[in-house]
């Protein structure tokens, strides 16, 4: 496993140096209503936005984690609540005593 992931590593580094040696020309990058512009390699554009992506998918990711962790809570909240109730009940032995001395 160790070798597989050693591998599909040096693959991902073999892409990106391919793309950062394909991909040397120069761009200019400017926010329309902002005036600078920045001269950039088109690759360091490239990996800006997958890394970019790369933050916000991480983050819708913690989001929804987070929204299921919260439910969990909440549920282990109310398990707790109901074996409380649950020990606090007559067990089924002492109802049929109780229910026997009644019809006695």
């Amino acid at each position: 496993m160790r070798i597989l992931g050693s591998l599909f590593v040096l693959i991902f580094l073999v892409a990106i140096a391919a793309i950062a040696v394909a991909n040397r020309h120069e761009v200019i990058f400017s926010l329309s209503p902002l005036p600078f512009d920045i001269t950039l390699p088109v690759y360091l554009l490239i990996f800006i936005g997958l890394f970019l992506g790369l933050i916000a998918g991480g983050f819708v990711s913690v989001m929804a984690r987070w929204r299921y962790r919260r439910l969990l809570r909440r549920q282990d909240k109310d398990i707790k609540r109901l074996e409380k109730q649950l020990q606090t009940l007559p067990t089924p032995t002492d109802h049929d005593k109780t229910t026997a001395r009644l019809s006695a």
